[in-house]
């Protein structure tokens, strides 16, 4: 099973809509904030698709929660954008909060740079800004595949253009 993983669109939805239509098999689509108002679009572009997605720093609706535990796969996700656990300065505070959810991975958004750690029992996964990347030269989303095996695989794609993303 694959899971989609989005982040920061800021309101620039077409590198978005582009990789949902490319890995159409894919249907579940996390998004991790800024801008919830981007969601609603993808999924009235994308119906058949299931999306998840928390609030961030930029989202003001007050409908989605800045915080969400999901069950994919038989795996528990803590999804969090990011700023409330201050992930520009580290990641601990988010391996304790995914601790003490029980959660199998934490994801998360607001660097716009990709980043993947495992430790203290926890995958903590960023897939960077699918539209305005730091770190990177290039747009980049990511992947997570759980195996068969139970284990949870996460990849970070660069974003090139309309049909056409690699792995890095």
């Amino acid at each position: 099973m694959k899971i989609l993983i989005l982040s920061d669109t800021h309101r620039y939805l077409d590198n978005a809509a582009e990789v949902i239509k490319t890995f159409g098999g894919i249907k579940d689509v996390i998004h991790l904030g800024d801008v919830v108002e981007d969601v609603e679009n993808l999924k009235k572009i994308f119906p058949d698709r299931k999306f998840y997605n928390v609030a961030g720093n930029n989202d003001f609706s007050g409908k989605v929660p800045f915080e969400m535990s999901v069950n994919i796969g038989g795996k528990k996700f803590l999804l969090v954008h990011g700023h409330r656990q201050r992930v520009n300065y580290g990641v601990l505070n988010l391996i304790f909060l995914a601790q003490e959810n029980g959660a199998d991975a934490a994801l998360f958004g607001h660097t716009h740079s990709p980043f993947y750690d495992e430790s203290m029992g926890v995958a903590v996964f960023n897939p960077g800004s699918i539209s305005l990347p730091r770190g990177t030269d290039f747009p980049t989303f990511g992947i997570a595949e759980i195996t068969e095996g139970g284990r949870i695989l996460f990849e970070t794609y660069k974003f090139i253009s309309k049909g056409k993303s690699e792995k890095i």
